[in-house]
């Protein structure tokens, strides 16, 4: 490098010196590039100034010539003292020496000492007398003879040769365009004392290494004092810093407003840009944490992350834009693009999801995980979702909790639900206290409450509903309005509109519509009830069919109900119905009226027609409607083989219709799929009543045969008394 100097010097100093006014000096010159090489046919700018004392002295004259075109060889011609003459006239020439820099290109080729002065120059400074007018001279050219000195050859002939002017060879420096050859462990940029290093451009301090910080970029720490162990990198990054310590900015304006904040580390364009006493801040992307001031311990990852934060603390974002609108809200964290991207001054709030907690402003103690969980939410807290759009639309609702993708969707104000499953709640409005697990249940519920819903499309049709239980997949899965219904099994109620149901088993009265006050336990128990109410049934298949009717009980597998206002035991194959006791009714004379006379005894007895009889279970099977798939055919077959004794109820109603007697023993039909049938403890009645009319016709009988006795004791007396008087007579005839 000092070789390369040392020759542009020379060569930009070829000078053409004519003394005759106007005052100046010829300058001609050819100019080179950094590696020598001539600018030909180029416009290039020339500053002179000449100094006064030294090559670091006082100005006393300076100048620009812009523009100065160059030749084919590179060559220009211009005079000093032409573009600013009216200060050149007033250089004292007679006083201390003179030193010339030029300047090219707004690059600083050397400075040379002036070592005469052209006589008319020195003359025109009026001091001193001057010598005789001397002939003009040039330089006609110049030959460089390699050895570092160089041949002048002037216009009257002769020639001089300087000394060298290169000088003995410096140190290998480092070239501008490139170095080889070099060794790892000799060859290094940098100082070999304890002395800061500093880079320029365009003379601005544009990177520092002292003893504790670090920078590097066009006025990076540029004004920073006593702060320390700082790393600065990008163009203004930490400009402001004064007493900060242990920061590390990265990045164009990263850190920029910053003055005393410590302990923060900023990388990437404007990141942290108006910190200036937050501390133990981390920003790692574009307009990360921009506009935090004061606000400390603080995360943000991503383009624009936590940007419009000043003072709010322990917060955390990580992705684009996360937590961007956060001012003085603190211990948030946000995971995603845009992910509590509204937030101001909510707290607590956690969001893990690309828009998730997107419009959260004030809302605290929020968690949502999931791509746009709580998307929506505003001012409600306490809510937790967790799944793709869960809670998107809540509002203000609060204490929510979802748990699937779009769980609990559309829900605005609704407060203390809670859904687990894909779509689960989904169409919750302003409903409260409900709780749904599985995917769609409670779906369309909008203002019912205090409902739970557990499996699969558990009472997905639900409105306004409320206090309804439903346990397994598809259970209530078409109430709407009914409430206070429990339905365990699945689809169990799953017509159901109406309320105060309980069913449980699969399908358990799974028709019911409006029916209401109904209780079925066991699979398929009430399956066909629509409108039916108060009834009951327990066992696998009780009370399969009946749409409409009221108030009937069905106890037991299989067993069928005909009417209203009925109960069985057991179905067609029970063969025993007992207990210890016998069945008791009620009979209690205080709950009776009208109590009369009128049962029919022997005369009806008499027309009952006893027989014996095999019961025949496939046509009992027809008219229940039972699939073969729910009888037991062989234990049928040995049932029928059984005699049984018994009366044909149709027989005994047309014995009663004979006598105008209303007998309540026998069982009607109430409507059409209804059969007859027999309550064989009424027969007692009409028996007692003919065992007392029997008794009856027995007293009056013996009372008969009483008076005959006493005729005969009297006929046989008379008798025994003839008997006597004959013997007598006998005896007397005889004596």
């Amino acid at each position: 490098m000092k070789n390369l100097i040392c020759i542009n010097i020379f060569i930009f100093l070829s000078i053409y010196i004519y003394a005759q006014v106007p005052q100046g000096i010829n300058y001609q010159a050819i100019a080179r590039s950094s590696i020598g090489d001539p600018i030909k046919d180029q416009p290039v700018t020339v500053k002179f100034r000449i100094l006064e004392g030294g090559p670091n002295g006082t100005q006393v004259f300076t100048e620009i010539h812009p523009q100065m075109l160059t030749d084919g060889c590179g060559m220009f011609n211009l005079k000093i003292g032409e573009a600013n003459p009216a200060v050149f006239e007033k250089i004292e020439w007679s006083t201390g020496s003179k030193w010339l820099e030029v300047t090219i290109n707004n690059s600083i080729i050397g400075t040379t000492e002036l070592l005469s002065v052209p006589y008319a120059l020195f003359a025109g400074s009026g001091v001193g007398t001057p010598g005789p007018p001397g002939q003009s001279l040039t330089i006609s050219s110049i030959t460089n003879n390699g050895d570092g000195t160089y041949t002048w050859h002037f216009s009257d002939g002769t020639i001089y040769t300087t000394a060298n002017l290169i000088g003995p060879p410096g140190p290998t420096g480092w070239t501008l365009v490139g170095n080889a050859g070099t060794n790892p462990a000799a060859n290094f940029i940098g100082t070999i004392d304890d002395i800061d290093l500093i880079f320029k451009r365009n003379n601005i301090t544009s990177g520092v290494l002292d003893t504790s910080n670090t920078s590097y970029g066009l006025n990076s720490m540029s004004i920073n004092t006593p702060g320390g162990e700082n790393t600065a990198i990008g163009k203004q990054s930490m400009y402001s810093n004064l007493e900060g310590h242990y920061n590390t900015s990265i990045g164009a304006y990263s850190l920029h407003s910053n003055t005393t904040g410590s302990y923060n580390t900023a990388s990437g364009q404007n990141a942290m840009f108006s910190n200036t006493t937050g501390e133990v801040n981390t920003a790692n992307g574009q307009y990360a944490m921009y506009s935090n001031t004061s606000g400390g311990s603080n995360s943000a990852i991503g383009v624009a992350a936590l940007y419009s934060n000043t003072t709010g603390e322990l917060n955390t974002a990580n992705g684009y834009s996360a937590l961007y609108s956060n001012t003085t809200a603190v211990e948030n964290s946000a995971y995603g693009g845009f992910a509590l991207y509204s937030n101001t001054t909510g707290e607590l709030n956690t969001a893990s999801g690309t828009l998730s907690l997107y419009l959260n402003t004030t809302g605290d103690y929020n968690t949502a995980n999931g791509s746009q969980a709580l998307y929506s939410n505003s001012t409600g807290s306490e809510n937790t979702a967790i799944g793709e759009s869960a809670l998107y639309s809540n509002t203000t609702g609060e204490r929510n909790t979802a748990n699937g993708n779009l769980a609990l969707f559309l829900n605005t104000n609704g407060y203390n639900n809670t859904a687990n499953g894909y779509y689960a709640l989904h169409s919750n409005d302003h409903g409260y206290s409900n709780s749904a697990n599985g995917s769609n249940s409670l779906y369309s519920n909008i203002n019912g409450f205090e409902n739970t819903a557990n499996g699969e499309s558990g009472l997905y049709s639900n409105l306004s509903g409320f206090y309804n239980t439903s346990n397994g997949a598809f259970s209530l899965y078409s109430n709407s309005t009914g409430s206070y219904n429990t339905a365990a099994g699945n689809s169990s109620l799953y017509s159901n509109l109406g309320s105060y149901n309980t069913s449980i088993g699969v399908s358990s009265l799974y028709s019911n519509t409006n029916g209401f006050n109904n209780t079925s336990i066991g699979t398929f128990s009430l399956y066909s009830n629509i409108t039916g109410f108060n009834n009951t049934a327990i066992g696998e298949n009780s009370f399969y069919y009946g749409e409409d009717y009221n108030n009937s009980t069905a106890l037991g597998f299989n067993t069928s109900i005909t009417a209203s206002n009925q109960v069985c035991l057991g179905s067609s194959n029970v063969t025993s119905i007992g207990g210890i006791v016998g069945w008791s009714s009620l009979s209690d004379r205080r709950f009776k009226k009208e109590i009369k006379e009128g049962v029919p005894g022997l005369t009806f007895i008499m027309k009952l027609h006893p027989v014996i009889y095999q019961i025949d279970l496939e046509e009992i099977a027809k008219a229940f409607k039972t699939p073969d798939s729910l009888r037991q055919i062989q234990f049928e077959k040995e049932k029928e083989k059984l005699i049984q004794t018994g009366f044909i109820a149709q027989e005994v109603e047309q014995a009663a219709n004979e006598l105008n007697f209303d007998f309540s023993g026998i069982d009607k039909p109430k409507n059409k799929n209804d059969f007859y049938g027999l309550r064989y403890a009424e027969f007692v009645v009409p028996l007692v009543k003919a065992v007392q009319e029997q008794q009856q016709i027995i007293l009056e009988q013996t009372k008969e045969i009483g008076k005959g006795k006493i005729a005969n004791t009297e006929l046989s007396d008379k008798i025994q008394s003839l008997e006597l008087r004959l013997i007598a007579l006998e005896n007397k005839i005889k004596n």
